[in-house]
């Protein structure tokens, strides 16, 4: 029994001891913050539980980088010597952290791929700029990428990944208490839960869906000006900013996409969105009417939109059916799926506002309808030649079995015949 008590014990102690040489194994000596803060408990050991995980001990960088002091001393006058500089203040974590995210020269040996101007983004950002008011409540450095378990965007467990940012960001936007002040709503993540970008971020999984940085920016973080919101929303949707440069309604949206689409709720869009009904976004600022000429367009438009609809349901049940029956639809599949890109396209196009640039989208999908139409149409009439070919052959050889048959029992007949007159 003693032998197994001492047996822990020194098995306690050998984790122990790789554990303090895990967290600070390069560099100086650190073992006086470990020793030191693990006596301390609570919130002051929690450096040293979190450090072995943390993006700066995996590339040697001790307490003392950060902190200043002297880590090869136990003693706790001694260790906080003149370069001591200790637990930073929400208004001094910029700076602290700046000290090398913001030196070019020390980030070239640590990580030259990091750009350097974090910091000073950071002061052009709302968070930045309010913080510079004295207001401590604000996001720092360490409100986003936490401390001493940092890690890099790229690992899934870090706070800044693309999949966490929704939630790394609710921990205070979601605060109402926090957000009162500002006159922030606290619903914002919610809304994008449900979402057609949150959706895809957070259920499909889908890292090219945009988070809350893509759209707010990350450092500089500000929410996107009236003015620049199509901008923004244009670095994804290329092709649909594109046409709305070129649009009526340019000169005369102030928010040009959240007008249509809405902000943090952006659902998927649809052709029941087109038109002067319910409930078609148009409504907002067009109605039916005599010489209503939005009215007519956003109406023209739906009605094409949804006729190409029907056109690809239609022949994508032929496509099944003849799928069933058999039939080699290899090649209609693939050009029913061109028909779907032309659908989207046509959304798209309906961004410019013109009938005559949608015309040319959607003309483009009736011809390949029409062409799928051709084939499948094509591929049903064979299936139903061969059809008659074998009902054909079938009746044929059937009829042949049958005379066959009679000429079989003719001959036997005949033949029992003779054999009775001999």
């Amino acid at each position: 029994m003693k032998n197994r008590i001492l047996f822990y014990i020194i098995f306690l102690m050998i984790i122990g001891l790789s554990f303090t040489s895990a967290i600070y194994a390069a560099g100086d000596d650190e073992s006086g913050c470990v020793t030191c803060h693990e006596m301390m408990g609570d919130d002051l050991a929690k450096p040293v539980e979190l450090a072995p995980r943390d993006l700066h001990t995996k590339k040697n960088i001790g307490c003392s980088e950060c902190h200043g002091g002297n880590p090869n001393t136990d003693d706790m006058f001694e260790a906080k010597d003149e370069t001591f500089l200790g637990k930073p203040s929400p208004t001094e974590v910029p700076e602290f952290c700046g000290r090398c995210h913001s030196d070019s020269n020390y980030m070239r040996n640590h990580n030259p791929i990091l750009p350097t101007d974090q910091v000073a983004k950071y002061k052009t950002s709302l968070h930045g700029q309010k913080l510079a008011e004295g207001d401590e409540n604000v996001a720092t450095c360490v409100s986003c990428h936490s401390v001493h378990d940092i890690a890099p965007a790229a690992e899934p467990k870090s706070t800044v990944n693309a999949f966490n940012i929704p939630s790394t960001c609710g921990k205070c936007h979601d605060d109402a208490s926090l957000m009162k002040p500002y006159g922030i709503p606290t619903d914002q993540h919610e809304q994008f839960l449900t979402s057609v970008h949150g959706i895809a971020l957070l259920e499909k999984k889908d890292d090219s869906a945009p988070a809350c940085n893509d759209c707010h920016g990350n450092h500089a973080a500000a929410p996107p000006e009236v003015a620049s919101i199509g901008y923004v929303c244009g670095r994804c949707h290329v092709l649909t900013s594109n046409y709305y440069e070129k649009s009526p309604h340019k000169p005369m949206l102030d928010k040009p996409c959240s007008t249509c689409h809405g902000e943090h709720d952006v659902q998927p869009v649809s052709n029941e969105m087109i038109g002067v009904t319910e409930p078609g976004v148009c409504t907002e600022c067009h109605s039916e009417g005599d010489g209503n000429a939005g009215a007519e367009t956003a109406n023209f438009m739906r009605t094409k939109l949804d006729e190409l609809e029907q056109k690809r349901i239609e022949i994508n049940k032929i496509i099944h059916e003849s799928e069933m029956k058999g039939i080699d639809v290899e090649d209609l599949q693939m050009q029913i799926r061109d028909v779907g890109q032309v659908i989207i396209s046509s959304r798209t196009s309906v961004h410019s506002f013109d009938l005559e640039t949608f015309k040319t989208e959607i003309d483009e999908g009736f011809k390949t309808v029409g062409e799928v139409e051709t084939l499948a149409q094509k591929a049903i009439d064979e299936f139903k030649y061969r059809q008659r070919g074998y009902a054909f052959a079938t009746l044929t050889l059937t009829l042949l079995c049958i005379f066959i048959y009679l000429k079989i029992r003719e001959v036997d007949a005949d033949y029992e015949k003779k054999t009775n007159d001999d």
